[in-house]
């Protein structure tokens, strides 16, 4: 059975910073964790050791971690860089460093980056801090260049801003949606493996997707779902349904989830594929929203399907008023 793949969004950072050949390799690597993540292989495939449930995969003096589920049949693509690199973020020496105790990575491994209660908070000790403006703010480690930017898939929209940044602070303040600023973050700062257990996944349908994307020829992932998502995806598949959630629940996410819902139902049962419309607000969301469906609908479809097929139908709300009026013959 196919194991499925997802990643954490600072492994697309990690992935881009690759050359091309290595690019290529790690694709070809994360086509064979597809089928066998937890079969031990010579020096390629070994467990981490310090962890119950993580793994590395050697490319010559480059690794890739991963965190395996076999319950769920799932692997999640964490880090891949140089070997020093990567073992540092885990807190791991090295493949022959001995280990007295082993912790399980996920969300409880993120309990350690809360801070200890203390009797007063420290600010009170402090009062020096609001006599005078603090203008000590730390330089980025590395200037944020077009070329920089580019390379982390960066939209050039936000370089004049973000090169304009030199310290945190300013970098803080920008005036930049917060996924930009995120995988800035993660390109400047790499997160530790205490820190990635609180990062989202995303889905990789495809181990060559993440070569695409380093090209610009794809634009995003989605979202995998949460045990509060999932059982939305097929629920009350025929009739109205109503889902509500604050902003960034993953409305927009269970959405298209359904739509593969749909879709899969009416295949397996040979009927016509249903009229679909789903709509969003921008231009910008609906190129974005194509993207993701083509990639979530790629293994359903079939081969003569080349992008979204006719019956499915992604815009704005504004489109779809004027076409209906359009329609309707009447000026």
């Amino acid at each position: 059975m196919s194991w499925f793949l997802a990643f954490k969004p600072s492994y697309m950072v990690d992935f881009v910073k690759l050359s091309k050949d290595m690019q290529r390799r790690v694709s070809q690597a994360q086509e064979a964790l597809e089928n066998a993540p937890i079969s031990p292989q010579g020096n390629t495939i070994k467990p981490l050791k310090g962890y119950t449930n993580l793994w590395r995969y050697r490319i010559d003096d480059f690794r890739i971690i991963y965190s395996a589920s076999p319950e769920a049949q799932v692997v999640q693509l964490l880090a891949i860089g140089p070997r020093r690199d990567i073992y540092k973020r885990f807190h791991h020496e090295d493949d022959t460093s001995i280990v007295t105790e082993e912790r399980y990575f996920g969300p409880d491994l993120a309990s350690q980056l809360l801070p200890q209660q203390i009797e007063e908070p420290e600010w009170v000790r402090h009062p020096e801090w609001f006599s005078k403006r603090q203008t000590d703010s730390k330089r980025l480690p590395e200037r944020l260049t077009p070329s920089l930017l580019r390379q982390w898939v960066i939209s050039a929209e936000y370089w004049e801003v973000l090169g304009a940044c030199e310290t945190e602070d300013s970098l803080y303040r920008a005036d930049i949606p917060n996924e930009v600023l995120e995988k800035v973050l993660d390109g400047l700062w790499p997160p530790t493996v205490e820190q990635l257990a609180t990062k989202p996944d995303y889905v990789l349908f495809n181990p060559a997707d993440l070569e695409e994307y380093a090209a610009g020829t794809l634009r995003s992932f989605l979202l995998k779902l949460d045990n509060y998502q999932r059982p939305l995806v097929d629920w009350a598949l025929n009739g109205p349904t109503l889902i509500k959630g604050g902003p960034g629940s993953g409305k927009s996410t269970v959405a298209l989830y359904r739509i593969h819902s749909l879709i899969s139902q009416s295949l397996h049962a040979n009927r016509a594929l249903p009229e679909i419309l789903f709509t969003t607000y921008t231009n910008a969301l609906t190129t974005f929203s194509e993207s993701l469906l083509e990639q979530l609908l790629s293994g359903v479809l079939p081969s003569e399907f080349r992008g979204l097929p006719s019956n499915v139908r992604v815009s704005t709300v504004d489109k779809m008023c004027r076409w209906i009026v359009k329609e309707s013959g009447l000026k």
